[in-house]
């Protein structure tokens, strides 16, 4: 599968298996922002999870250990956006694979500009079948905005704190 495929279901979901979740150690909650709100998604050891493609898409994209399945478990093949250079770890060189090249976001069709989109925080308000020129202006602006963060945090990464919970700055 390319990144350009996304395997879906008739209702727009898509299955994701939490590979470290173990009948031993049980079922594992991680938080996922969506639609600006945190989110605690469960997964059941050995359950594939159906979530929309807007939400599958992110936990394929944060770790190898969530897998693309179909309803009944087998895993799917599933190749992502590849790491973009922001997204590199201390020491780590961007190498493209022999079938990836840099291109411009307008040299990509629709399903792998939405794809890109709905990675970030906000994205999966962004609709698949929506306006290229929107979509490529989200992303623009969403990579603006990781850099910028980015940039912060490595200036000062003493003087670096996490934004306020909700709950907290109450």
């Amino acid at each position: 599968m390319t990144t350009e495929t996304v395997k879906k279901t008739d209702d727009g979901m898509m299955f994701v298996l939490d590979m470290t979740a173990t009948p031993s150690g049980g079922p594992r909650e991680h938080d996922m922002l969506v639609d600006g709100v945190v989110r605690t998604i469960k997964f059941v050891p050995g359950k594939p999870n159906k979530m929309p493609r807007e939400i599958a898409v992110k936990f394929l994209k944060i770790s190898t250990a969530f897998k693309l399945t179909d309803a009944n478990g087998t895993v799917l093949p599933w190749r992502g956006v590849p790491k973009q250079p922001d997204e590199l770890q201390a020491g780590e060189k961007l190498k493209l694979a022999p079938d990836e090249t840099i291109a411009n976001f307008h040299d990509l069709h629709d399903q792998a500009l939405w794809l890109r989109a709905v990675e970030f925080p906000g994205g999966e308000k962004v609709a698949e079948s929506g306006d290229r020129e929107a979509m490529i202006a989200f992303i623009v602006a969403a990579l603006a905005e990781r850099k910028k963060i980015n940039s912060v945090n490595e200036a000062n990464p003493d003087e670096w704190t996490p934004p306020a919970d909700d709950e907290d700055a109450a």
